[in-house]
C-alpha cells in the first residue's frame, strides 16, 4: 500500500463545523491571538519545523495543514498530516519526540512581540504520542497550550497544537485532539491505536 497523498490527508483533516460554531478555519500558523498571523516559532528545533508547516521533510512529502481560530480571537487550533515512509517517519518521529521531551520552552515570535512559552511532557493521545503542555503570561494575562505528535500507522504522523488565552483546562484541547486522531485514522484507513487519552 502506497503513501497517502496530499489530497487524501487533507480530505482526513478536521472541518470547522466539526469543532462547533464557535471555530471558523484561519490563517495556517497556529498562534494565540489574533493580531500574529505572521508569527512563527524559534527556538527547540525541530519543533518548531514542524508548527511552522516546515515538518523537516522533503518538499515531496506529502502533507496537508488546516489551523482554526475561535470568533472571540481566544481559541487556536493546528492540524498537520504527513506521510512518510516508515524508516523516514522513524527517523522524524524520533527527533521530534526527543525535543518534546528535553526542550523546556519554545517562543512564538512576531514582528510586534515574542512570547515564551513553558514546555511540560504530559500524557495527550494514544501509545504512539508524545506531548507537552505550553504555559505563559503575556501581558498579564494566562497563555495555555498543548502540543502533540502521533504517528497513526506506519507512514502518517498527526501534528496538533491548541491554544486559549485566559483559561487552563485542558477539556476542549483533549476534544479536539481526539476528533483529530479519529477522522484521521477513519478517513485514512489506518489501523486504530490505543483509545485511551487525558
Amino acid at each position: 500500500m502506497g503513501l497517502p497523498t496530499s489530497k487524501q490527508l487533507h480530505s482526513a483533516l478536521l472541518k470547522a463545523d466539526e469543532l462547533g460554531p464557535a471555530m471558523q478555519k484561519a490563517t495556517p500558523t497556529p498562534s494565540p491571538s489574533e493580531g500574529e498571523k505572521d508569527s512563527r516559532y524559534t527556538g527547540c528545533q525541530p519543533l518548531a519545523r514542524w508548527l511552522n508547516g516546515d515538518g523537516g521533510t522533503s518538499s515531496g512529502t506529502p502533507q496537508a495543514v488546516v489551523t482554526f481560530r475561535s470568533r472571540n480571537g481566544l481559541v487556536a487550533v493546528y492540524e498537520a498530516l504527513t506521510a512518510e515512509p516508515p524508516g523516514a517517519l522513524d527517523a522524524d518521529y524520533a527527533q521530534a519526540e526527543q525535543a518534546l521531551e528535553s526542550c523546556d520552552s519554545i517562543s512564538l515570535e512576531s514582528t510586534e512581540q515574542t512570547i515564551t512559552l513553558s514546555l511540560t511532557p504530559i500524557h495527550f493521545g494514544g501509545p504512539d504520542s508524545t506531548a507537552v503542555r505550553m504555559d505563559a503570561r503575556h501581558q498579564g494575562v494566562l497563555v495555555n497550550g498543548y502540543i502533540a505528535i502521533e504517528r497513526l500507522g506506519e507512514s502518517v504522523a498527526l501534528v496538533y497544537a491548541f491554544f486559549q488565552v485566559g483559561n487552563g483546562s485542558s477539556q476542549l484541547a483533549s476534544l479536539f485532539y481526539g476528533r483529530a486522531a479519529d477522522k484521521a485514522r477513519t478517513i485514512l484507513d489506518l489501523e486504530p491505536q490505543d483509545p485511551s487519552r487525558i
